[in-house]
Formats: C-alpha cells, sequence, structure tokens
C-alpha cells in the first residue's frame, strides 16, 4: 500500500490516482524503465557516465582539439538520446482518449498513456466524433475539459454543452442562459449569446464556424471571426462549412404578413385595407395547410446561402425529406425527398436526381452526424463514386457522372460494408448470411462464403477473417481471378476484433476458465494472450496504432485493463479501470455514459 502525500489516504501499489482526492502519484521510476526499454529497442544503451569518469577526463592530459570532439561527441550523444527517446515516445501517443471508470472515479488514456487528472460524481463525459478531445460535467455544474495535456477545469454552473467534430471549439451553456464558445487548445472562453438554443447549433468541420438559432426570435445567426450577426428568419442551418462560404438550411413556408391598419378617417385607404384583409386570410388559409402538409410528410424547404448573403439564397428543393449528407467542404449534398427519390447537388447549383428510391451513403471514413434530419458529414471528397444503400436491402453504386447501379440486393445485415483502400470493392454480408464482394467497375456482386455473423478485411482484402454462424473462425486467402480458399482457425468463438498491426484477437469460450483472448495474424494458427490468474478476458477496444482488453475476477469482483505493447502482441496491465464503450447518441456522435447507473 502506499500513501497520498495530498489527503494521506492508503491505495493501492498499481494505483495511478488516490481513489480520495484524485491526486496522480508519482511513476518516476517506473517512467525511467520505460524509457531505458525504449532505447534497448532503439538498438543501443545509453550509459551515464559517472562522476568520477567526467573528472578524470577533465584532468587527463589531452590534446586540446581531441578534448574539444571527446566533449562535442558526449554532447551529441545525450542529446541523440534524449531526442530520439521523446521521438519514439510520441509517436506512441495516437491523440484518441479513451474513458476508463472505476468504482464512481473515472480517467483517461490519450494514445493508451494515463494523462493527469480524474474526476468523480460526473453526469455526463463526451468525447469528439475523432476522440482527440472531450469534456465533462459534475453533478454540481462545473465543466471540465479533457485534451492529452490533462483534465482542466473551464467553467461553473454548466447545464449543457457541445464539441465540435474535431474537438477544437467547446460550445456550452450556463445556468443563467448564457451560452459560450471555447477554445479547447488555449481554454479561453467567449460569450455568443443570451438566448441560443443548444438543439439548433451546428458546428463548420474545423470548429472556428457556429450556426445557431436564437430561442427569442428564431432567427439564424452565423458566429465567426469573434462576432455573431443574422443571416435569414424560419430557417435552421443543416451543415456550415469553414469560414462560413457554404451554408445549407432547412426551412417551412413563410408565414405571411398582416396587412397594417389605416387611419380610420382615411375612408379609401380602409376600403384597401379590407381587401388586403380579405386575401391575408386566404393566404393564411394557404399557409396553414402548407405547413401541415410538411408536418405530415416530415418534410422541409432546402437553402443553399452562399458566402453567408441572404439575398442570394437559392431553393435547392421544395420537399426534402429526412437525412441529409454532406461531403467534406460542405460543397455537395445528397438528400432525399417526400416521393423517395434521392438527389444530388454542388454548391448551390441545379438538384439532380441520382436516384428514384430513397438510398443513404456508406463509407468506411470517419463522420459525424446531428440530431434529426441535420447534417451527416463524411470525410470523403466527393459524395459521387460511392455505394449507396437502400435499408440495407440494395447496395448501389453511384458513379462519378452520377449514374446509378444495382449492384447487389437483400444486403440486409446489420454490420456496415466495407470498402477496398482502392475504393473499387466493397466488401458485405447479404440478408442470407453471405459474404460477399461486390465490383464497382464491373457492377456485380459475387458471393466468397456462407453463413458468416461477422468479418475483418485488411486493406485490400487479400485477407478476410470471417466468423461463422456457431462460432466457427475462418481465415479466407484471394487464391486469384477473384476465387477465395478458406482455413480453419478456431471454434467456439464470440467475437472478433480488427487488430492494429493486422490480423484478428477473437474471444472464445473456454470450458475451464469462462473467456479466452487470442491473436491470429494471417495464418490458421493462432496464440493465447496471457491473463493473470483469476482473471477472465471480458472486453476488446482496438484503436489505429494500439489495443486495450478488461479481464475480470469474479471471486474478487475486480477489474483490470491492459495495453498492447507497441509492435507486438503482448499486453501490459494499464489500469484497475473499465474500458467505456462508446454510445451513440442524439446530437454529434459522441461517447456518453451515465456513471451514476453503472
Amino acid at each position: 500500500m502506499k500513501k497520498c502525500q495530498k489527503c494521506g489516504v492508503e491505495n493501492k501499489d498499481d494505483c495511478r490516482f488516490c481513489k480520495e482526492c484524485g491526486n496522480a502519484f508519482d511513476f518516476s521510476a517506473e517512467k525511467a524503465a520505460a524509457e531505458e526499454h525504449i532505447k534497448e529497442l532503439a538498438g543501443y544503451r545509453f550509459r551515464p557516465v559517472p562522476d568520477e569518469e567526467i573528472q578524470a577526463l577533465l584532468h587527463k592530459k589531452t590534446p586540446f582539439a581531441e578534448k574539444l570532439i571527446l566533449t562535442l561527441a558526449a554532447s551529441a550523444l545525450i542529446i541523440g538520446a534524449v531526442c530520439l527517446v521523446c521521438n519514439v515516445r510520441g509517436g506512441q501517443r495516437s491523440g484518441q482518449l479513451t474513458i476508463l471508470s472505476d468504482n464512481g472515479r473515472i480517467t483517461f488514456l490519450c494514445g493508451g498513456e494515463p494523462i493527469e487528472g480524474s474526476l468523480k460524481d460526473i453526469a455526463q463525459c463526451v468525447l469528439s466524433a475523432d476522440g482527440t478531445a472531450g469534456y465533462a460535467i459534475n453533478q454540481k455544474g462545473v465543466l471540465y475539459t479533457i485534451t492529452e495535456k490533462g483534465v482542466e477545469k473551464t467553467a461553473k454552473n454548466a447545464v449543457s454543452a457541445m464539441l465540435s467534430p474535431e474537438g477544437d471549439s467547446l460550445l456550452y451553456t450556463d445556468k443563467s442562459g448564457v451560452s459560450w464558445l471555447c477554445t479547447m487548445k488555449n481554454g479561453k472562453s467567449k460569450k455568443i449569446s443570451h438566448s441560443l438554443d443548444m438543439s439548433t447549433a451546428v458546428f463548420s468541420p474545423d470548429g472556428k464556424t457556429l450556426a445557431y438559432n436564437e430561442e427569442e426570435d428564431g432567427s439564424l445567426y452565423i458566429f465567426r471571426k469573434g462576432d455573431s450577426e443574422k443571416l435569414d428568419d424560419n430557417v435552421t442551418a443543416l451543415a456550415v462549412s469553414d469560414n462560413g462560404k457554404r451554408i445549407y438550411a432547412a426551412g417551412t413556408p413563410e408565414k405571411p404578413e398582416l396587412p397594417e391598419k389605416p387611419d380610420s378617417s382615411d375612408f379609401d385607404s380602409y376600403d384597401l385595407y379590407k381587401d388586403a384583409c380579405d386575401i391575408y386570410d386566404d393566404l393564411l388559409k394557404e399557409y396553414s395547410n402548407a405547413l401541415q402538409s410538411y408536418q405530415e410528410e416530415d418534410s422541409f424547404m432546402l437553402y443553399y446561402y452562399p458566402s453567408c448573403d441572404a439575398e442570394k439564397r437559392a431553393l435547392l428543393c421544395d420537399n426534402a425529406s429526412e437525412s441529409c449528407y454532406f461531403n467534406e467542404d460542405i460543397s455537395e449534398i445528397v438528400f432525399r425527398t417526400a416521393d423517395d427519390s434521392t438527389l444530388w447537388c454542388k454548391k448551390g447549383g441545379k438538384a439532380e436526381t441520382i436516384s428514384k428510391i430513397s438510398l443513404s451513403p456508406f463509407t468506411d471514413s470517419d463522420h459525424y452526424s446531428t440530431a434529426d434530419y441535420r447534417a451527416t458529414v463524411y470525410s470523403t471528397g466527393s459524395l459521387l463514386g460511392l455505394g449507396y444503400t437502400n435499408s440495407f436491402d440494395t447496395l448501389v453504386y453511384v458513379d462519378k457522372k452520377g449514374k446509378s447501379e444495382c449492384i447487389a440486393k437483400d444486403t440486409g445485415n446489420p454490420q456496415l460494408p466495407d470498402y477496398s483502400d482502392n475504393g473499387r470493392n466493397i466488401c458485405f454480408i447479404n440478408s442470407e448470411g453471405n459474404l460477399c464482394i461486390a465490383d464497382t467497375k464491373k457492377g456485380n456482386s459475387r458471393k466468397v462464403w456462407s453463413s458468416v455473423v461477422s468479418f475483418a478485411a485488411d486493406s485490400d482484402f487479400g485477407t478476410i477473417y470471417v466468423l461463422q454462424q456457431g462460432g466457427d473462425l475462418y481465415i479466407l486467402k484471394e487464391m486469384g481471378s477473384g476465387k477465395y480458399g478458406g482455413l480453419f482457425v478456431d471454434s467456439n468463438v464470440i467475437q472478433i476484433f480488427k487488430a492494429p498491426s493486422g490480423g484478428v484477437y477473437y474471444l472464445r469460450k473456454d470450458k475451464k476458465n469462462g473467456t479466452e483472448l487470442r491473436y491470429s495474424k494471417n495464418s490458421h494458427s493462432s496464440e493465447a494472450i496471457e491473463c493473470e490468474k483469476g482473471f477472465r478476458p471480458a472486453s476488446v477496444r482496438c484503436y489505429d496504432s494500439f489495443a486495450l482488453y478488461t479481464a475480470y475476477n469474479p471471486e474478487k469482483k475486480q477489474f483490470r485493463t491492459y495495453i498492447s505493447e507497441k509492435g507486438s502482441n503482448k499486453f501490459k496491465k494499464c489500469t484497475d479501470s473499465i474500458i467505456t464503450e462508446p454510445v451513440k447518441s442524439s446530437g454529434f456522435e459522441k461517447y456518453e455514459v451515465n456513471y451514476n447507473e453503472q
């Protein structure tokens, strides 16, 4: 046991933070050992020179030039060693945050390494869509920002918050109703509005431009370059590009204005006023009927604003419906209509029909989405040249000219399809459980394997691991001419995970131990991932450059999380905490957990 220097409470020897006050313990010895290990991996050992050897070298009668060369060489060796250690350690960090939960207290990893600070009594904890930043609000309304530098207190009395897609900016509202925009890099906040409607807020991809509606007048405002400006009435932003150069918004028919009543003594004007009122009544009925029709069909009027100019507003469609999809720079949009057609438009130009059926694009790139019909933005150059699905029943390929072609039917499996690196081939599981590969250029698809529950493929689909119904795991190898041969790997497999270094990790049932974690790389053989005595693997999370898995000891009712070492599939103990699984919720795609219920 070791005692906390801050509050005096005793903690376990392997704890990184005090369970009472959250103070970080000194791990300088472990850090030095880790740095020594890194230097060994680099191919040499660095031995600090003892003071007596330095003194002997200084007092030795050596020519000045030779002394200078020796001194410079020693300095270069020391500087080189320090730089190498810093570079190697920096390269290990991917920037992705991971949430760990331990008895009501949460801690964080960045790139698999612990960061300073821990929190307790948290009501909400959210990471950005790319996982590089986050925020947390505790039961008292204290708002914390989370970056690779650590956890920092940002504001008091926070009610709600919202992160930009890449975690550069944080929008939050306090109990008085004032909304603030915080720059995550320096932690500085700027007042935005006294009546901002958080449910309408939309960030640009870089997080520097914000579109929102005011609750007082319902008007659409754009915040950029430190100031807000009103754009239009009766519309809500769907997506906004960097600097507000392109804005898409949804609206409904505008309510007619009541004629102004003239002076009662002016009889001629009064007669004209009565006629205007009759016309107003007719217009109001038309407006009410149109509004009811939009509500029944769940549709809206789709507008485009170039360069934040309301006078140049263009109506793209008067019956847009459901989700709208945008590319990376918000220059293209794919949207559906009330009659189930799918249209494509670029920079406010004429909308072109790409399909007469309702389609949704998919891609293997990271993306973020907002609530309801508001904006799904994809990290891709263009929305043409992609595969689309019709409620996961039909796979359609839309070429770069906007021409669509059905290449597969009955793709009714919950696992999303996967693209090859060149974008030509799409791997998916159809409704019959068959693993298929579609060729977008040839416009067809072929069956590869049957009775498949899930799969994990490499970048060019040369190797594919498939988990079959019943728990049998196979590795498929391309044999040429689009044909695959399969080799049996293991049985009683529960779940497979694509490993960062290639191959797969998988959980399998073990009659003696309950569950077992194993690894296989491009081979029908596999190796067991060793687990401490009494612990059983429970969950796995794989990132770009490392993997985490949590094990559970049923006798001691204790969790323990392990992290993979760089360049290998060996795991080392990371923390006595639980990996918090990501949950998609309304608003931006984010990781959100109510820790009071766990």
